[in-house]
């Protein structure tokens, strides 16, 4: 059985299999980045509940005025229901992901021959999706065939890549380096390491992450794959109230998740060593109603 102990001032937990470890989110999100080999997704994501309903116990039996306990324990229970993102990535390439994304949530789909669609998705399978297009009949596309699907034409906006490309990953560092935003990105390393953080820089040699404690420089030669991590898409009706409503969202159930930084997380696969290198633009056939659709994060 497990329990917590104290030792030289850190919260230590032991087990009869596993060998003494730090209590924290970086060593659970190391096991959970390593679930596909070492563990099943379902236990990987109930050992994460299990450590993060600790931590509400912990974080509310610290706190004295009740009326705060209420909301602390309201946002860390939305918190700890939502999947972990370093467990979200059902499949290597993400398409199993696509199952996270809201039959109602208007996205564009490219496929290879530069044709761009926009649509919501109607269903898919292992093969094949099927989009919802507005006055228009339904549109198939077969998975081999599927470039991109996107919300939007900057690459922030991934939410299934099709291809393997650096030019992708130095597009999700934001042009204006002021911008507050930042990429956060999972990487796995040759060595078979992983590491997760906030996409600082990305030149053609290397990458710099902040971590939750340092900065980290990673050459390009030592990475295998590379993924954006990013919350789900909203509805377009959740998106239209996000927009619209300002400080009354708090009244709208359906952007609590939102709110509260709970909803879910899409892991899509950006970059990929051992898959044939695309770095050429992807440009919509004339007619369409966008252009390029791996613009750099402005």
């Amino acid at each position: 059985m497990l329990k917590i102990v104290q030792q030289g001032g850190l919260q230590v937990w032991r087990g009869p299999v596993s060998q003494d470890r730090r209590f924290t989110a970086s060593s659970c999100g190391n096991d959970c980045a390593k679930a596909s080999g070492s563990m099943s997704a379902i236990a990987c994501f109930a050992s994460t509940i299990i450590w993060k309903v600790v931590l509400i116990r912990r974080r509310v039996l610290d706190m004295k005025a009740p009326p705060k306990r209420a909301v602390v324990l309201l946002w860390l229970s939305l918190t700890a229901l939502s999947p972990p993102a370093w467990c979200a990535n059902d499949q290597k390439d993400g398409w199993d992901s696509l199952k996270r994304v809201p039959h109602g949530a208007t996205l564009i789909f490219a496929d290879r021959s530069d044709n761009c669609l926009a649509g919501r998705i109607k269903s898919y399978d292992s093969d094949a999706i099927v989009v919802t297009r507005h006055n228009e009949s339904d549109a198939k596309i077969d998975r081999s065939n599927v470039l991109r699907i996107t919300t939007n034409a900057w690459e922030s906006g991934l939410v299934y890549n099709g291809r393997s490309s650096w030019l992708d990953v130095v597009g999700l560092v934001p042009i204006r380096r002021s911008k507050k935003w930042r990429a956060t990105v999972l990487v796995e390393m040759n060595t078979g390491e992983n590491a997760r953080g906030q996409l600082i820089d990305a030149s053609q040699g290397e990458i710099t992450l902040r971590t939750s404690s340092k900065s980290l420089v990673i050459a390009r030669r030592q990475i295998s794959t590379l993924s954006y991590v990013r919350p789900q898409p909203l509805s377009d009706l959740a998106e239209y109230a996000n927009d619209e409503l300002a400080w009354m969202r708090i009244f709208d159930p359906q952007l609590w998740p939102t709110l509260f930084h709970a909803q879910g997380s899409l892991v899509v696969r950006i970059y990929d060593v051992n898959l044939p290198q695309d770095d050429s633009p992807i440009v919509c056939k004339e007619g369409a109603a966008w252009h390029t659709l791996n613009q750099p994060v402005p």
